[in-house]
């Protein structure tokens, strides 16, 4: 699919058609990094619902079998009850990162 690059103030803009836009997920006023990546440039979401959900799914995964393997084991080891504690907090940071994206996502 091609695009055109055009004048935008002092800038320059391209116009990104709508079913490219629908298909990632993106809305006006979305913003973008914009990146080189081996004379390419990359326009990326910075803060991916899909990303975000698929690092919060493999956290809780892990968590949740590292808990049964401490019950299982009988044993609580206190480093990886430690690690599991904080993938939990990092988890709950994200989906509060979320929730507060998406609450500014439907204000008028």
């Amino acid at each position: 699919m091609l695009t055109t690059i055009r004048k935008w103030g002092n800038s320059a803009g391209v116009v990104l058609p709508a079913s490219v836009m629908a298909e990632v997920g993106l809305n006006l006023e979305d913003k973008l990094e914009v990146m080189v990546e081996a004379d390419t440039i990359v326009l990326r979401s910075p803060n991916s619902i899909s990303a975000m959900r698929e690092t919060l799914v493999t956290q809780l995964a892990t968590s949740i079998n590292e808990l049964k393997d401490a019950k299982d084991g009988g044993g609580t080891d206190k480093e990886k009850l430690n690690g599991v504690k904080a993938r939990l907090e990092e988890t709950v940071a994200m989906l509060s990162s979320m929730r507060k994206s998406k609450t500014e996502d439907n204000r008028p």
